[in-house]
């Protein structure tokens, strides 16, 4: 589940980049928590972005690269954004498996409710 759209107004602070990258990792994070989904796959992921410093640096490194202005120019550069889309929203499925699901930027996914969802909260309003 990813948060709702009446809460996208409280996310008025964010810049551009950042509100595109939130709409792109909506659509992306449900494809990952699928592939993850595959006997196998979690453990996989999951070793292979510990390996890279951690998820919560994998999330913060990607973030920082996706919304900085200017990046990604040349044809090489858009071959990382690529990988560095595909590695933050594995980050992403895989807090979002987690008890309680993960937040970031404002944005919540989670695969079950909880309590204090905003997911399960916008929908009983």
């Amino acid at each position: 589940m990813a948060t709702p759209p009446e809460t996208a107004s409280a996310r008025s602070h964010l810049d551009s980049n950042t509100e595109r990258l939130l709409l792109v990792l909506d659509g992306l994070v449900p494809l990952s928590l699928m592939r993850l989904g595959q006997p196998g796959e979690l453990a996989r992921a999951h070793a292979e972005a510990t390996a890279q410093d951690g998820l919560a640096d994998v999330i913060a490194e990607a973030g920082d690269r996706l919304t900085a202005p200017g990046n990604f120019r040349d044809p090489e550069d858009r071959r990382t954004r690529g990988r560095l889309l595909t590695a933050m929203a594995t980050c992403l499925a895989i807090g979002a498996m987690q008890p309680g699901g993960i937040t970031w930027a404002g944005h919540h996914w989670c695969t079950a409710p909880h309590d204090e969802c905003p997911n399960t909260l916008a929908v009983m309003a």
